[in-house]
């Protein structure tokens, strides 16, 4: 079994995804890592730049597709629940959480000018959360507040939350 961390950028998938592989002993994935590598690239955002919004989604659709793991954590960027078939294979392939955090947290903790963000164009933060908080909780199979509580913490609420076969100890 695999767990899928989603939810807004800045909600930490990254850095609780790597704390939740090493308490479960899982590998992790992180997918904007893979677009770069793949792309051939610094960065994703540097991808995003290069390809524009609808080249990296098709990138980053592509990268979920190819995916076939077990016992692994996976991080896909926030876009990902554009998705529709990159996220039907992750919930195949895994249990799906959304790492809730508030818009006002979202602006505190990235700066939304220098990252690239997929949808910020057209939309101002607050519209990119509405729009994507409805997607990110129909994908989901657990929802965990994790705003203003450690890595520890959302690592245990998060464990709390997937079948038994996945609790390691």
């Amino acid at each position: 079994m695999n767990v899928t961390l989603i939810g807004m950028p800045g909600a930490g998938k990254s850095t609780i995804g790597r704390s939740l592989a090493g308490a479960l002993r899982y590998k992790v994935v992180d997918i904007d890592d893979e677009i770069a590598r793949s792309q051939k690239r610094e960065s994703y955002v540097d991808v995003l730049a290069e390809e524009g919004e609808r080249g990296f989604l098709r990138i980053e659709e592509r990268e979920a597709l190819r995916l076939r793991c077990t016992d692994t954590v996976i991080c896909p960027g926030g876009s990902i629940v554009y998705s529709p078939r990159a996220m039907d294979h992750l919930r195949k392939l895994s249990t799906v959480i959304y790492l809730v955090i508030s818009v006002e947290e979202v602006k505190r903790r990235i700066d939304v000018r220098s990252r690239g963000i997929v949808g910020m164009g057209r939309k101002s933060i607050e519209g990119l959360y509405r729009e994507r908080a409805r997607l990110y909780s129909r994908y989901a199979d657990a929802v965990v507040n994790v705003e203003g509580i450690g890595v520890a913490e959302a690592v245990r609420l998060i464990r709390r939350c997937l079948p038994g076969a996945v609790r390691r100890p």
